[in-house]
C-alpha cells in the first residue's frame, strides 16, 4: 500500500482560464486566489457575505500593542515572497536572536525535553526499516521514534500548527513529505539522507517567520485593496444548478455543503473543525520570571496544562509592543470538551494566568489582554478528511466540472501553502 496525493489542493475539474471565474469567499484562500487570478490577467469576481474581507485572519490593535486573532505569519515561499513585493508590503523577518524554539517538560522551557537515552533510543529506532505504514501522527512516532518523543516532541509540535491530537491526525496528510519518503524506502534514515542529497536549497529563502509591522492585518488591507473592484461585500450567491457560469468556493467545508444536495454535501458536512481561542497579555518584563527570550514554548498533554503553547511575540518581531518594558505572550487554546468557550472573558483570563504559573512565575496581573474565540476555528486533518479530498475531488469532476472547491480544508492549512497553490492554479 502506498499514500495517494493530490496534484491541486484546489479540488475539482480544470477551469476555464479564458472564461470568468467567480470566488465565493474573500478570506485569505480567496483573496490569494484573486490576486493570482489578477496578475495572470484572468477574469474574475469575488463575492463575500459579510462587509469584511480576512475571514479569522487579522490583527487587533491594542493599548499596549497589538495582538493577532490567529496566525502571527507566515514561513518563506517564492509565491509569497512576490506576491508581498508586488503589493509593495515591507516583510518583517524574525529577531534573529529569539529564534530559540522550547517545550515544556515537567512544567520547565526546555529546547530538547527529551534525556539522552530518550533521545538515542528514538534515533536508533528510526534507523530500521518499518513494514507498516501508519496511518496517525502518533502511529509514525511510535513505530519510528518511541512514545516519550511522540508525547513531548511530535505531537506538541503539530498541536501548535493542527490544533490535533497524534492519534487525530493524519500521518499523510500533515507530513506529506516523509509519507512520499516512505512510499520509496521502508528506512525514514536511508530516505531521508537520499532525500537530502537530492534537495536544492534556494538561495533567495529567508528562514524563520515572516510578518508585518502592523501584524497579518498589512496583508488583509494591502490584498484589499489591490482586489478592490473586484470584491462585492454582503453578498449572497449560490452555484448549485447553475452550470455556465464557473465558481471556486473558498468558503469553509460547513459552509461549502450548502451548495449541494447529494452526498458530496454529507462529505463536506462531515468534516470536523476544531474550537480555538487564542488571549494575547501584556506583561512588565520585570514581573516574569523563570522567561527566557525565544520564539515560544509548546506544551504536551502530559503536563496536564490547558493551554497548548506560548508564542513569545515581542521576543519574535518589533512593534508587537508598544513600549520596551514590555512582553507580549499569545496563549493558544483548543476547546476539547466545549467548557472554554463557555467562559467569560474573566474566567477565561484566570484559567490561562493559573495555566501561565505553573510555567513562569508572574507578579501581578497582566496590564491588557486580547480574546480571539473561534468555535469553528480550523479543519481537524483526520485521516477521514485525508481520504475526503479524494472522494471529493472525484465527485466534482465527474458531477460538477465547472466548480472547484479551495481553503484550509483541501490539504493546505497554512498561508504559505494557500499562496503556492493559487500561484500553481493560474500557471496550470
Amino acid at each position: 500500500m502506498k499514500y495517494k496525493f493530490l496534484n491541486s489542493s484546489i479540488l475539482g475539474a480544470d477551469l476555464n482560464k479564458k472564461k470568468s471565474i467567480n470566488i465565493i469567499g474573500g478570506g485569505i484562500s480567496g483573496l490569494m486566489l484573486g490576486y493570482h487570478l489578477k496578475k495572470a490577467n484572468i477574469p474574475f469576481k469575488i463575492f463575500e457575505k459579510s462587509d469584511k474581507v480576512g475571514g479569522i485572519l487579522g490583527t487587533k490593535k491594542c493599548k499596549n500593542g497589538i495582538a493577532e486573532q490567529t496566525a502571527n505569519g507566515t514561513l518563506w515561499c517564492p509565491a509569497f515572497i512576490n506576491m508581498c513585493n508586488d503589493l509593495g508590503l515591507e516583510i518583517l523577518k524574525p529577531n534573529s536572536e529569539s529564534t530559540a524554539r522550547f517545550l515544556v517538560r515537567d512544567r520547565q522551557l526546555r529546547k530538547m525535553p527529551l534525556s539522552i537515552l530518550e533521545l538515542a533510543n528514538a534515533v536508533t529506532k528510526c534507523m530500521f526499516p518499518k513494514n507498516n505504514k501508519p496511518e496517525t501522527l502518533r502511529a509514525f512516532g511510535e513505530q519510528f521514534f518511541n512514545k516519550r518523543m511522540t508525547d513531548y516532541l511530535l505531537e506538541p509540535a503539530f498541536l501548535g500548527i493542527y490544533n490535533g491530537l497524534g492519534d487525530e491526525l493524519s500521518f499523510p496528510g500533515t507530513m506529506s513529505m516523509l509519507a512520499k519518503i516512505l512510499n520509496e524506502h521502508n528506512s525514514l534514515a536511508f530516505g531521508g539522507i537520499k532525500n537530502l542529497f537530492n534537495h536544492k536549497k534556494d538561495p533567495n529563502k529567508i528562514t524563520g517567520t515572516l510578518c508585518f509591522k502592523n501584524g497579518t492585518q498589512d496583508l488583509v488591507n494591502s490584498l484589499q485593496e489591490y482586489l478592490y473592484k473586484e470584491t462585492e461585500l454582503n453578498a449572497e450567491i449560490n452555484p448549485f444548478g447553475n452550470k455556465t457560469d464557473q465558481f471556486v468556493s473558498c468558503a469553509p467545508a460547513y459552509a461549502a455543503k450548502d451548495f449541494f444536495d447529494d452526498d458530496l454535501r454529507v462529505v463536506l458536512d462531515s468534516i470536523n473543525y476544531s474550537s480555538n481561542i487564542s488571549m494575547t497579555l501584556f506583561f512588565e518584563k520585570t514581573k516574569i520570571q523563570n522567561f527566557k527570550e525565544g520564539f515560544g514554548c509548546l506544551i504536551s498533554r502530559k503536563e496536564n496544562i490547558g493551554i497548548l503553547g506560548v508564542l513569545f511575540n515581542s521576543c519574535i518581531f518589533q512593534h508587537r509592543v508598544f513600549s520596551e518594558g514590555l512582553l507580549s505572550l499569545t496563549c493558544i487554546m483548543r476547546d476539547f470538551d466545549g467548557s472554554l468557550q463557555e467562559k467569560t472573558d474573566e474566567s477565561l483570563l484566570e484559567f490561562v494566568m493559573n495555566d501561565l504559573n505553573k510555567i513562569f512565575k508572574i507578579e501581578g496581573q497582566a496590564k491588557e489582554f486580547s480574546i480571539s474565540r473561534w468555535p469553528k476555528g480550523i479543519p481537524l486533518y483526520t485521516p477521514q478528511l485525508y481520504q475526503n479530498w479524494f472522494e471529493i475531488n472525484a465527485i466534482l469532476k465527474n458531477r460538477y466540472k465547472n466548480i472547484n472547491l479551495f481553503g484550509n480544508y483541501t490539504s493546505q492549512i497554512s498561508i504559505r501553502g494557500m499562496c503556492t497553490e493559487a500561484d500553481k492554479f493560474v500557471g496550470s
